[in-house]
């Protein structure tokens, strides 16, 4: 009886459902000249090779740049502003950090909640909070990819503070743990339901449900950042390519002679190809080695994931445990 009683009870009790915001992503990278114009081809879709699978091209027309006209390089408006407001008259250096480029995005249950002007809004007010940070002349670009599975925005801000081009100086440590707190709450503040994303260390520890819908999130992010990588080396080997048919189509190697002749303008051009081609070399360096970053996430993660099942598997056990106490309490009770 005391039993019935206390279920009955428990029954009227109001059974609060879990729900958790969606995370912001917000990851940058630093943009040298070397990799400039890799960076553009893949933000403005001028890829020479096949496009990357994630890509719909029939989507392709409505992404939209915020700040920059797309008729615009990135090279010009960039280098030139930077020329226009420094105080040194000396030029830059070849390995100058220009720009520093944030990816912007959440996951995919965050935007199918949203209508398309409101995920307009959404990369707006994230743009107004560079801009007001920063300056509105700072930021150079605003680019909103609507064509892959996940919306997400490649914002390029021109570290340039008093004339000097620093991203050291701009974009601390410090400067970084404080984006990542400030830019959740405004967004917040203008009305979408949104929060920061978990910190690496000392996380807090979650409901079981929680921890699966956090790991989704997770997985979503590292799946955005990681293709956003392949779409930067697939466009390096594609320049290496075209590199290696312009100096066959270039050389010629006369009858019974072991030099080959090259034409003075193709030899200038051969040599802006190498330049570029070192270049390459090193994205490719710096590349390979934020995708060993991100295979380590990845392999944390699947850690995580192992983890959890074998607590759900446990929690399922102690459930089926108590189902087979209830219904010896329940039994007994009914023989009383």
């Amino acid at each position: 009886m005391l039993l019935q009683k206390t279920c009955e009870k428990n029954s009227l009790k109001k059974t609060k459902e879990v729900v958790r915001m969606s995370m912001l992503i917000a990851r940058m990278q630093k943009i040298n000249r070397g990799t400039l114009t890799i960076i553009e081809n893949h933000n403005k879709r001028k890829f020479k090779s096949p496009l990357p699978k994630e890509i719909d091209t029939t989507l392709t027309c409505l992404n939209y740049d915020l700040v920059l006209d797309s008729s615009i390089s990135y090279r010009k408006a960039i280098i030139g502003y930077i020329t226009q407001n420094k105080a040194s008259d000396r030029a830059l250096r070849k390995d100058a950090i220009l720009v520093v480029e944030w990816l912007i995005s959440s996951d995919s249950a965050f935007f199918i909640s949203l209508s398309p002007e409101e995920i307009h809004r959404f990369f707006q007010t994230a743009l107004e909070f560079f801009q007001k940070r920063y300056g509105i002349s700072n930021v150079a670009y605003a680019q909103v990819h609507l064509d892959e599975p996940i919306p997400h925005m490649h914002l390029g801000v021109v570290p340039l503070r008093e004339g000097r081009l620093t991203a050291k100086t701009v974009f601390t440590r410090e400067e970084l743990r404080n984006i990542q707190a400030e830019l959740p709450d405004y967004l917040t503040h203008a009305g979408f339901d949104i929060s920061r994303g978990q910190k690496k260390k000392a996380r807090n520890p979650l409901k079981l449900e929680e921890e699966w819908e956090q790991l989704a999130q997770e997985k979503e992010a590292l799946a955005l950042e990681r293709q956003t990588f392949q779409d930067y080396l697939q466009a390096i080997d594609s320049e290496t390519k075209q590199f290696q048919e312009k100096l066959n189509s270039w050389v010629t190697f006369p009858r019974f002679s072991k030099t080959a002749k090259l034409s003075h303008e193709h030899y200038q051009e051969l040599c802006d190809l190498l330049e570029q081609a070192k270049k390459a070399m090193n994205i490719s360096k710096i590349t390979k080695e934020v995708n060993k970053d991100l295979l380590l996430d990845n392999k944390n993660l699947k850690y995580k994931n192992q983890e959890l099942i074998n607590i759900s598997k446990r929690v399922a056990s102690e459930n089926e445990q108590l189902r087979e106490k209830i219904a010896n309490l329940k039994r007994s009770s009914t023989s009383n």
